[in-house]
């Protein structure tokens, strides 16, 4: 069990930290490598507050073996798993810049293996169903749905303000995955597309609290509905939440 002081960022700090990556190209066109840095979105303010953290050498292979983990009032660790018990991972201090890591840390790995959940799910084929409070809604991840196979990994969390579902093909473990974020209280879903798993609203708490709503379905759509990379712009996303 997890303590208050391992998930609660200090100065008032209210919103999302995440990896991104994109790949860099040279002059004569293709791509040659990926960059990535850490991106913090501080919505606790009247007016939203951005930092990018460049997280130099990190050149990530396996995109959905990423992931990210608060500690404490320390600061952000995130990196990349390899097995066995190998991978990248940097940690970040709030306010200060990045900071390789030999391995990364236990929190880090069990994080990224377990991929915990705190909202109630279950996967048939194609089809994935949460449940909160005696309802319940399922979400086809393509159309038409295949009703039976051990498609998808499932990730769903009741983060703060947002519902957070990213799902991952289970035949493809690199491929980064796809992130749908709602508004916990009112259902109204933000936006979705390609995303990994270090996606983080903090701070954390040790359970779910408040009303959870759960999207629509007809909302929702499907992977292929979801755009090439996910953005949520920062303005929009504050207004959402406040409403």
């Amino acid at each position: 069990m997890r303590t208050p002081s391992s998930v609660d960022p200090p100065g008032g700090f209210g919103g999302l930290v995440w990896l991104s990556t994109e790949w860099s190209y040279a002059a004569d066109g293709p791509a040659d490598e990926v960059v990535a840095w850490l991106e913090f979105l501080d919505l606790s303010a009247d007016v939203p507050a951005s930092r990018s953290v460049p997280l130099a050498g990190f050149r990530p292979q396996c995109f959905g073996q990423l992931g990210l983990v608060a500690r404490g009032l320390d600061g952000i660790e995130t990196g990349e798993m390899s097995e066995p018990g190998g991978g990248a991972s940097f940690f970040v201090p709030w306010g200060g810049e990045a900071q390789r890591l030999d391995l990364p840390s236990p929190p880090l790995a069990a994080e990224v293996s377990e991929r915990p959940s705190n909202v109630e799910f279950s996967v048939e084929g194609d089809v994935v169903t949460l449940r909160s409070g005696g309802s319940s809604a399922s979400y086809a991840m393509r159309t038409p749905p295949r009703a039976e196979g051990d498609w998808w990994q499932v990730q769903v969390r009741h983060d703060g303000p947002l519902l957070i579902l990213t799902v991952h093909p289970a035949h493809l473990e690199c491929y980064s995955g796809v992130t749908w974020v709602s508004v916990a209280d009112t259902g109204r879903v933000l936006g979705c597309g390609a995303n990994t798993a270090a996606f983080r609203w903090l701070p954390a708490e040790l359970s779910p609290s408040g009303r959870l709503r759960l999207p629509d379905a007809a909302e929702m759509g499907d992977v292929l509905d979801c755009a090439a990379r996910l953005t949520l712009p920062p303005d929009a996303l504050a207004a959402a939440i406040r409403e």
